[in-house]
């Protein structure tokens, strides 16, 4: 299975991803990567891994429908059978969903639906978890739709929030079940 990346971050993720792949060599493949940010993180990362990587900036368009239309076609010209967004921000358009088949997917680091939605990402979801008093929180992989982490959810992994649990820590406690939760996602689905 040939597998596309959509990031806009550091690629922290991406890279847990592709070193999952050089060692365990499963049946998917990561085949791009697509950024919407020309100054991520993960530029570097795709150049390290020697992946093609597009650049596709929102600013570098007229109005949000030709940005939608020029990332379907940069999903199309990957020739990926899924698309996995780790870290990408922006909302996706119908033209980006129909390209992908429906074969897209996020990973998002709190148990959707909770703490899910537009402007949730990144510390500020571990915030939100430990400002509610949730007792658990974990990741979830849902598939992408038209409306922010709304998409049915496919596979999570809980993780109990400690006594004196920080934002911070919270967070490096969850991406390392983001991790483990992604490439056992990508094995599964990728099954012959």
């Amino acid at each position: 299975m040939k597998l596309a990346i959509l990031a806009s971050g550091e690629g922290r993720t991406f890279q847990n991803v592709f070193d999952h792949q050089l060692q365990m060599k499963p049946n998917w493949q990561l085949t791009a990567v697509i950024t919407d940010n020309p100054k991520a993180g993960i530029i570097a990362r795709t150049a390290n891994a020697r992946l093609p990587l597009q650049i596709v900036s929102p600013k570098d368009f007229r109005n949000r429908s030709a940005w939608d239309e020029a990332l379907a076609s940069a999903i199309e010209t990957t020739g990926a059978d899924a698309v996995f967004l780790l870290g990408f921000l922006r909302q996706l358009g119908p033209a980006a969903l129909k390209a992908s088949r429906g074969q897209i997917f996020n990973v998002h680091p709190s148990l959707l639906p909770r703490h899910g939605g537009k402007g949730m990402y990144g510390r500020r979801v571990h915030e939100a978890v430990i400002a509610s008093g949730d007792k658990q929180s974990g990741a979830s992989i849902h598939r992408v739709n038209a409306n922010y982490d709304e998409g049915h959810v496919l596979r999570c992994e809980v993780l109990n929030v400690q006594p004196g649990e920080t934002p911070a820590s919270l967070e490096e406690r969850v991406r390392a079940v983001e991790g483990r939760l992604i490439v056992r996602f990508l094995d599964e689905l990728a099954a012959p």
